[in-house]
């Protein structure tokens, strides 16, 4: 059965960690022409260390009174930044913060401690900033980066296969089985046990089951359910006329409901079994859709960005499976047929356009 390809959880931590420690270590040295020459081996050596050296440079710049980071020269090399030039996002505000009162000012630490609790700050501004999935993952039990598939086991033996891009926060006790979907989407293989439902909660509907085969697809806006084996029931808010009133379904298997959130609405259909959580086979069912829909799922399993330049290329109707192992190989075959081109600038960009 084919699969994305499955690294290690911690790589992209782990760059991010190397980026760090690599803004300490010039900081420290700036004039070293042996560590210069090792940042750059270590910065040509893959794209992704290209990336989160540049987000460790922005979020060094963003603590302000640490001084100005570093930044790549077009050589690839560290250069000292121009002027102490904070590089601070357009939506921030320039205004700097009032100063000390002077009874404050009086009562100045030592040097040395002050400098402990700025790295410390920075630290924590680089831990949070950094990895766009931190927060999400401290919040999660069990997670799958961008481009990537997991399957986990659960305590009671219930199977989680977490989508690209997805994450489960687990709550087991000895009277209830209870999974919160964060992100993306799963496929759960329940394991039975009539004493204690199991539960799934994603955004403001819930799923309780006590043994089936089913998927949950957590987007913005909606959340979508389908039954490959059993039966299950659904709760939902009904919020259209703010009165507060739940929704309720049972599904079975070959069944569907996507639920559009906040509560409101609710479409049941049918679904083709082998089309249920088809992406665990590496493969992506699209029907009636358009090419823009299309680009909207694959950049759910590729790191950087998709940007398509046109808009009838974009609202040209497509239906196909495509390899999500291959995202950029699947919009070429979509756009060909239409004069379309696809164009890879960098590993993080790529750019679809007309003829």
């Amino acid at each position: 059965m084919p699969e994305l390809k499955r690294p290690a959880d911690t790589v992209a931590d782990d760059v991010t960690n190397q980026a760090a420690a690599w803004l300490l270590r010039q900081r420290g040295e700036p004039q070293d022409p042996d560590l210069k020459a090792e940042f750059e081996a270590w910065l040509s050596r893959d794209a992704r260390h290209a990336e989160a050296w540049e987000r460790a440079r922005r979020v060094w710049s963003l603590a302000g009174a640490i001084g100005p980071a570093p930044r790549q020269s077009e050589a690839g090399g560290a250069v000292p930044s121009q002027g102490g030039k904070r590089d601070l996002p357009p939506d921030l505000p320039r205004r700097l913060p009032p100063s000390l009162p002077r009874g404050a000012r009086r009562n100045r630490r030592p040097a040395c401690v002050w400098g402990v609790g700025l790295a410390m700050a920075a630290g924590l501004c680089l831990a949070v900033v950094l990895s766009p999935s931190l927060l999400l993952r401290m919040q999660a039990d069990h997670a799958s980066p961008v481009g990537e598939m997991r399957t986990v086991e659960l305590d009671d033996g219930t199977q989680v296969q977490l989508d690209s891009g997805s994450a489960i926060a687990v709550d087991y006790a000895a009277d209830r089985r209870s999974v919160e979907l964060l992100a993306g989407q799963a496929f759960f293989s329940v394991r039975q046990d009539r004493r204690r439902p199991f539960s799934v909660k994603a955004d403001d509907v819930g799923v309780t089951v006590t043994g089936t085969e089913f998927e949950v697809r957590l987007m913005p806006g909606d959340v979508s359910l389908a039954v490959a084996e059993g039966e299950i029931r659904v709760s939902y808010p009904r919020e259209r006329q703010g009165d507060g009133q739940i929704g309720a379904a049972e599904l079975v298997a070959g069944q569907g409901l996507r639920i559009g959130m906040p509560g409101g609405t609710a479409e049941r259909k049918s679904v083709r079994l082998r089309s249920i959580a088809a992406w665990r086979r590496g493969r992506l069912l699209i029907e009636s859709a358009t090419i823009g829909d299309l680009i909207e799922e694959l950049r759910r399993y590729r790191s950087g960005t998709i940007v398509i330049t046109d808009d009838a290329l974009a609202a040209r109707q497509v239906t196909g499976v495509f390899d999500l192992t291959d995202p950029v190989r699947a919009l070429e075959t979509v756009v060909e047929p239409h004069a379309g081109r696809v164009r890879e600038i960098t590993p993080w960009l790529v750019v679809v356009s007309g003829s």
